[in-house]
């Protein structure tokens, strides 16, 4: 098995219309192994299982988030003239897809440090995916987007590259441009007892990559250290469980299945046993509902 601790990033041919806007950049492709049954990445600081099912569990929990936030951004990309958009960290490249949908005029770029997931799909003529490490920097010249999206990279960037994260969205932002980050942690409210073992759990393995979910509670400071101006902050709390009707059916069942996939990694590097571990997934359904729990996203935006 590969070590955990490797951490510390072929282009496709770039979009004609961005062409003056691409520059060189080495992108080293994710080195996988497996554990349980599920492939995780070694050389990045990515928590989260690369595979088959966690590609059908990011695409529903897409279609959940586009539920909460009532659409697939929350920015007034009306008050601007919408050229370029960059989705990064695409992951399956749904997003990107139904952007490109809605501004078929668009440029639309999609960029991961695995874009195989987003390639399985043949996409819009609008709309490329390309490989790339934010942390290494992106393949752009500054300014070329007039609208850049991130969301839920929490268990991909460790805490202290957080600022140079947000500059490097900033950087490639036209003036005047928007910025989109979505992001969940631990915020809980009513969490009960194994909702906070496996909280527990989460924290000390994402401390050995230097990842703190918590720090997710900044990106509005982040986005103001890097110059943003108009930042807003919204933290959404929602209902997990059948007591929250839909979306917190959905909420739970993506939950589940995205703790369950990390199962062989948490008790390989925390020494707890498989029995420990589904004894906590297991009683996580009737805690959400006898505590009505709610679970906390946090959404900033900036101009830059």
């Amino acid at each position: 098995m590969y070590p955990l601790f490797l951490f510390r990033r072929k282009l496709r041919q770039r979009p004609s219309s961005l062409a003056s806007s691409w520059k060189p950049s080495i992108t080293p492709s994710p080195i996988y192994y497996e554990l349980d049954g599920r492939k995780y990445p070694v050389n990045y600081p990515y928590l989260l299982p690369k595979d088959e099912q966690e590609t059908d569990r990011l695409n529903f929990q897409h279609f959940f988030l586009k539920a909460v936030l009532g659409g697939n951004y929350i920015v007034p990309l009306d008050r601007i003239r919408v050229e370029t958009i960059l989705d990064v960290g695409c992951g399956t490249g749904v997003w990107c897809r139904e952007i490109a949908g809605e501004f078929k005029q668009v440029n639309i770029i999609g960029v991961d440090l695995d874009p195989s997931l987003s390639r399985t799909i043949a996409p819009p003529a609008n709309c490329q995916f390309m490989q790339a490490d934010l942390l290494r920097g992106l393949p752009f010249v500054g300014g070329t987007f007039d609208f850049t999206h991130m969301r839920l990279l929490v268990a991909a960037i460790p805490t202290r590259s957080w600022p140079g994260a947000v500059s490097e969205l900033m950087r490639v932002t036209k003036p005047g441009g928007w910025i989109e980050l979505v992001e969940c942690g631990f915020g809980f409210k009513r969490a009960g007892p194994a909702t906070m073992r496996y909280v527990e759990w989460w924290d000390q393995v994402g401390r050995l990559r230097g990842i703190e979910t918590a720090s997710v509670a900044y990106l509005d400071r982040w986005l103001r250290d890097a110059g943003a101006k108009d930042v807003e902050k919204r933290i959404l709390y929602v209902p997990v469980g059948q007591w929250g009707g839909r979306l917190g059916k959905m909420l739970a069942l993506n939950m589940q299945n995205g703790w369950r996939g990390v199962r062989g990694m948490l008790c390989e590097q925390l020494g707890i046993t498989t029995e420990q571990f589904d004894e906590v997934i297991y009683a996580l359904p009737q805690e959400w509902e006898h505590n009505r729990t709610e679970y906390a996203y946090y959404i900033a935006s900036g101009r830059r």
